[in-house]
């Protein structure tokens, strides 16, 4: 959720919940009045679901397109986290400090890079795992009661980079690197998550429409799962109709059994990235020629064959 308040200095500020139709954003710069047209269109407030984002947003331009446009992908991309990781977000970008709207989404598309250490930790535990990251030392549990937590906590973040969020405690991963995804005149889809081998625009069938109202990558976690659910409102996506577009290098449900549920296809592809693929497009050319070859029924045949590759000899 992102609703921001824009305005000249101390005049009239108008709410935009974004992200906003042409429409809503001409109505709003009607209401703000040309007087003072010489006075940038600033947001003046923020509201947003993501725990410090506001802070970041407050004081910047609403003038340019380009803004507008960055500030609306926020938004849509903010819909497609759920709430650890919207708190990690939080996190990173107050670790990251950048510079810019667009590489503070670029960080919303790299939160693998970082560790999310959830509360429930107490903190000899969470001393001993900082001085184990810290130093390569591992305090025995006996000890770790003795260790002094705030210099434990003082030494760690001298080197490391680490914030705390609503959810517990964010470090960046030693050897992280930060992946530009969106930017540069790029398209980018706000559901598009970097290790995705598939997307999935869903629909609802008895919607009238089959224009995709929601957008699955697929391989998706559980907790994504669930916000898809939410979103759509439905207890299963198999009940959604989809049309898919390939993340990577061609489109995997060209291979797969026809009638098969998103859900069923997001079960194939967490197999084939679990259990399959190298991460090589040779890898996952010879897995969709085995595929095509076997023409399986279900999803436990397609379960099955993947599982078998390493029995499948050719030159793809």
């Amino acid at each position: 959720m992102l609703k921001i308040y824009i305005g000249r200095n101390a005049g009239r500020a108008v709410c935009l919940t974004l992200p906003a139709t042409r429409e809503e954003t001409d109505r709003a710069f009607a209401d703000i009045g040309s007087a003072g047209s010489e006075v940038p269109v600033l947001i003046q407030e923020a509201e947003t679901s993501v725990p410090h984002l506001e802070e970041r947003l407050k004081g910047l331009s609403y003038e340019k397109k380009e803004d507008r446009e960055a500030l609306d992908f926020l938004a849509e991309r903010i819909g497609y986290l759920t709430q650890e990781e919207q708190d990690v977000f939080s996190a990173v970008f107050r670790m990251e400090d950048p510079g810019s709207l667009e590489e503070t989404i670029n960080l919303s598309y790299n939160l693998d890079q970082y560790k999310l250490l959830p509360f429930g930790f107490d903190q000899e535990e969470l001393s001993r795992i900082l001085v184990k990251r810290d130093t390569g030392v591992e305090i025995p549990v006996e000890v770790a009661e003795f260790l002094d937590h705030e210099k434990v906590y003082s030494a760690y973040f001298l080197h490391h980079k680490g914030e705390f969020c609503p959810s517990g405690l964010v470090l960046k991963k030693e050897g992280a690197v930060v992946e530009a995804v969106y930017g540069n005149g790029r398209y980018t889809d706000p559901g598009y998550e970097k290790d995705s081998l598939l997307l999935l625009h869903l629909y609802k069938k008895d919607s009238g429409s089959d224009h995709g109202d929601h957008v699955l990558s697929v391989p998706a976690s559980a907790e994504r799962i669930a916000l898809a659910r939410e979103r759509l409102g439905v207890e299963n996506l198999d009940v959604c109709g989809f049309y898919s577009f390939c993340a990577r290098w061609e489109d995997l449900t060209d291979y797969l059994p026809a009638g098969m549920g998103a859900e069923e296809i997001n079960q194939a592809a967490a197999f084939f990235m679990d259990e399959v693929l190298d991460g090589t497009k040779e890898h996952f050319r010879h897995l969709l020629a085995v595929l095509e070859a076997e023409c399986p029924r279900t999803l436990e045949e397609v379960l099955e064959v993947a599982g078998n590759l390493k029995d499948y000899r050719g030159h793809f």
